[in-house]
């Protein structure tokens, strides 16, 4: 059985690829938040927990 949130990450990974085509590794892009929205109503995570857009390696350094 599929949970929320393996629907919520497909749905994200799919937008991803529509928009931009396949990624390389570390390559992340942000996805506008009224599409985190959309997805997060569809599937929603039964304790409202997300963990929201984490940076790729590459990108850490420009967060230091």
């Amino acid at each position: 059985m599929m949970t929320n949130k393996t629907y919520r990450h497909h749905a994200y990974r799919e937008y991803i690829k529509y928009i931009h085509g396949l990624l390389e590794k570390n390559n992340r892009k942000v996805i506008p938040s009224c599409v985190v929205w959309y997805i997060r109503s569809k599937w929603p995570d039964p304790d409202g927990n997300h963990t929201g857009y984490k940076p790729g390696s590459d990108e850490v350094k420009d967060f230091v």
